[in-house]
């Protein structure tokens, strides 16, 4: 990735931007250009001005969070409705650092389980589909990728994300499949960066990961394809008939492109 950004920031990219492409936080970057910093920070210093909250009114603030009926609610929320019902206990940011101090009042509830997901490897496979998710440079081209390979630079230049050579188009159905059968789709990264896929609605079961074990079945909702790397999956395309769409996950390339529509009939 490191390479990539210097790539990008010698192609006149600005530091925000490539930041963006590469999924990367602007913090993670500076904090690695200016090195650690050394020791720990030092306490935040609470003013002797008569509005620090006392022991007593912090343990009030921490057992109105934990009662029941707020179990479900954000801290924003609770804080919310206790002033509609004109009770002030402390700013909302207060509140928050208060329930990341405090110990739980309660367990929480747990999380039921979804069904069960079957191993799809022994099924038969209706098709097999191709998709290449590319990156490159784009400028006064009409709209066309360059290759990485070709970065220029210039105010005009931009990234293309594009699957199978096209960036998204809402009017136009990219895969059609069969409802109710199994395909085998092999996601191909020829790009030099990750692109983690996720397709809505069905599950993606792994059989092909490179270096990973997928003896045992594994199923996930967003499948990361490495650079240069391609990743085989099997997806049932049951229950669920009609027309969605699979995406990088990495907002930028989504935004500029890298999208397509399947559609279940």
């Amino acid at each position: 990735m490191s390479a990539t950004f210097t790539e990008l920031r010698a192609a006149g990219i600005p530091i925000t931007r490539s930041c963006a492409l590469l999924g990367r936080p602007r913090a993670t970057h500076y904090r690695h250009a200016r090195g650690p910093v050394q020791g720990p920070r030092p306490a935040r210093a609470v003013p002797e001005n008569g509005q620090a909250l006392s022991g007593a009114e912090r343990a009030a603030v921490l057992a109105l969070i934990n009662i029941p009926a707020y179990a479900d609610l954000a801290i924003g929320q609770i804080w919310a409705r206790e002033l509609d019902e004109a009770r002030y206990w402390c700013s909302v940011s207060s509140m928050y650092r208060i329930k990341v101090v405090g110990d739980s009042a309660q367990t929480p509830r747990p999380v039921p389980a979804g069904p069960a997901l079957r191993d799809l490897r022994a099924e038969p496979v209706a098709g097999r589909k191709t998709l290449n998710f590319a990156m490159g440079m784009a400028g006064n081209m009409g709209g066309d990728a360059a290759t990485m390979g070709g970065m220029g630079s210039g105010e005009d230049t931009m990234m293309a994300f594009t699957i199978n050579g096209q960036e998204f188009n809402p009017e136009r159905t990219d895969t059609p499949v069969t409802a109710g059968t199994v395909e085998e789709w092999t996601l191909i990264n020829s790009s030099p960066m990750d692109h983690p896929i996720h397709l809505h609605v069905w599950p993606m079961q792994i059989i092909d990961d490179g270096y990973r074990d997928v003896s045992e079945p594994r199923w996930q909702d967003v499948v990361n394809v490495p650079a240069r790397g391609q990743v085989k999956v099997l997806i049932a395309f049951e229950d669920f008939p009609g027309r969605t769409v699979y995406h990088c996950h990495i907002l930028d390339h989504e935004d500029q492109g890298m999208m397509g529509t399947v559609e279940a009939r």
